[in-house]
């Protein structure tokens, strides 16, 4: 079951990972 403080917990490392893929694919659809 989800367990939103486990998810508090682990959230930052995943929110880097979307935060850096989102970064990647804005710059590619700009150039």
């Amino acid at each position: 079951s989800f367990q939103p403080f486990t998810f508090m917990v682990e959230a930052p490392g995943a929110f880097v990972c979307l935060g850096l893929m989102l970064c990647v694919m804005n710059m590619m659809g700009s150039e």
